[in-house]
């Protein structure tokens, strides 16, 4: 869904952005605030909080997948070790 300022979506989502940055409550706490600002009933705030969660949750992981750790290289033992141990054992 497209997110610009007319849609009503967006309205949401930026009133529940600014409640999570003030951290007066969890999201999942944030129904009453959306009922109240809103005038949204019960059911309604609760899927737009559920909405937002997820959209939330997929950006996260969008975000993520661009900040994957290097991956760190073998730990092999040098090739003189190797050779020495081996050449004290034939000795």
């Amino acid at each position: 869904m497209k997110q610009s300022p007319g849609n009503p979506l967006y309205r949401f989502h930026a009133f529940l952005r600014r409640l999570r940055a003030g951290g007066r409550s969890n999201m999942y706490g944030a129904v009453p605030y959306l009922m109240r600002r809103f005038d949204l009933d019960r059911d309604t705030a609760f899927r737009v909080i559920c909405d937002w969660v997820d959209a939330q949750d997929a950006a996260e992981l969008v975000g993520a997948a661009g900040r994957l750790p290097p991956r760190l290289p073998e730990r092999t033992p040098p090739a003189s070790r190797i050779s020495r141990k081996r050449s004290r054992a034939r000795s």
